[in-house]
């Protein structure tokens, strides 16, 4: 049937540059470095989630959270490595927001049943982004307004029908249908997708805290290598 032929070209075309990306990748030590650091940082979300068995519904409800992470960290680098830029990015804002949540979390404890159990009313009064970026900054004493930057870029160039978003799906300043590779995308993309898988990553670890030995010497490893990742980059 034609669309089977049609939808077959396209997966072939996608595995193409998927190909052509890895490559990239593995020839560029920078974006190696931020490759080997979502890897890092999907390793300690597998392992509190699979190899964890959660104290409380508290812990429970953080390794939901965990799976969620993870599995949109995985979907948005396949869409990138494949060439799907902009749609890749628009992920980036879920794992943006989820990070925030669990960063609240981290000093609210408190809070987490109440927003599990939550309508969408009391949702947005108690828990909608935008408080939750405000109460961090006050916490962390930010007075820069990072988070708020950061969210904003990514509603502004993927998450939102904008005339900015169509940078992302511009191979040679014109906009391309389908997927396409172009170097600095990608660059860019992990580097971004990096810092954020980090930050989800660092706040996840904080919860749980009645691991094995095993699983302890597993996590500092890896959060060892995301906090050099971090320091190398951004100098905290």
């Amino acid at each position: 049937m034609e669309y089977t032929t049609n939808i077959n070209s396209l997966h072939e075309y996608e595995e193409k540059i998927r190909g052509q990306s890895l490559t990239t990748i593995n020839d560029h030590n920078e974006m190696k470095e931020s490759f080997n650091v979502i890897h890092n940082s999907l390793s300690i979300m597998f392992e509190v989630s699979n190899n964890y068995h959660a104290a409380d519904d508290n812990e429970l409800i953080i390794q939901k959270l965990t799976v969620d992470t993870f599995n949109t960290i995985s979907s948005s680098l396949k869409l990138a490595l494949s060439g799907y830029y902009k749609t890749a990015y628009s992920k980036i804002r879920y794992i943006f927001e989820t990070a925030t949540l669990i960063d609240y979390f981290n000093s609210n404890p408190v809070d987490i049943k109440k927003w599990f159990n939550a309508d969408k009313k009391t949702r947005r009064k108690f828990f909608d982004n935008v408080k939750l970026r405000i109460y961090l900054d006050e916490r962390d004493g930010n007075k820069e307004e990072k988070r708020r930057k950061l969210y904003e870029m990514y509603c502004e160039y993927a998450a939102h029908p904008t005339s900015k978003g169509f940078l992302l799906l511009s191979e040679n300043n014109n906009v391309s249908i389908g997927p396409f590779f172009k170097y600095n995308y990608l660059g860019s993309y992990l580097h971004d997708i990096g810092r954020e898988s980090v930050y989800s990553a660092s706040c996840f670890i904080a919860f749980f805290v009645n691991l094995s030995n095993q699983s302890n010497l597993i996590l500092k490893q890896h959060h060892e290598n995301i906090l050099n990742w971090l320091e190398n980059n951004y100098k905290v």
